[in-house]
């Protein structure tokens, strides 16, 4: 339905039951069409979660990526940042034990161990290690080795860094998740 505005323009007016489209004669979507394409194409966290269900394993080693710094501007500037790395126990019955947390730097070579003695770490828990704002041992884009067992097949831990710092008033903050590198035992 087309309308005249008080200057003598012609406009599409919106009429009930009916689409309107900004382009009359071409592309004509409903809001409920506009939002069935927009949820399809976007992805789905591990694919389609639906059908996806819980990994089940008895142990596995996890690669973290962590960053110490983040590059910014077009020069070689760059904010250092603390790292923390969380193994969230997603399994509501069973502990899981943490047997090494390897830091390591940028090239692979191994800085330190996190875990001296083996971390138990109670059903629904979160076990914590910290890489201060102030260690620059790692480079840029170190990285973690996380191993754990359980007694029997269970939920995977999620593992997940966060990265955070201030800058000049400015925050900053990310994460990243851990990938398993081994199979573990299944």
């Amino acid at each position: 339905m087309e309308r005249s505005t008080s200057r003598g323009e012609r406009t599409q007016g919106i009429v009930p039951g009916r689409t309107w489209s900004p382009w009359p004669g071409r592309c004509r979507a409903t809001a409920a069409g506009l939002l069935a394409l927009v949820a399809a194409a976007l992805p789905l966290p591990g694919g389609n979660a639906r059908a996806q269900e819980p990994s089940l394993s008895s142990g596995q080693t996890v690669y973290v990526p962590v960053f110490s710094e983040v590059l910014f501007g077009d020069r070689s500037g760059s904010i250092p940042v603390r790292a923390s790395v969380f193994v969230r126990n997603t399994d509501p019955n069973h502990a899981i034990t943490i047997t090494s947390n390897e830091y390591r730097d940028s090239s692979g070579k191994l800085l330190k161990n996190f875990v001296e003695k083996p971390v138990r770490v109670a059903p629904l828990a979160t076990q914590h290690f910290d890489i201060p704002e102030s260690d620059t041992s790692g480079h840029k884009a170190p990285s973690m080795l996380l191993r754990w067992t359980a007694e029997r097949a269970v939920n995977a831990p999620l593992v997940q860094a966060l990265m955070i710092s201030v800058f000049e008033h400015q925050g900053i903050s990310f994460v990243t998740e851990g990938r398993p590198i081994d199979p573990g035992t299944r």
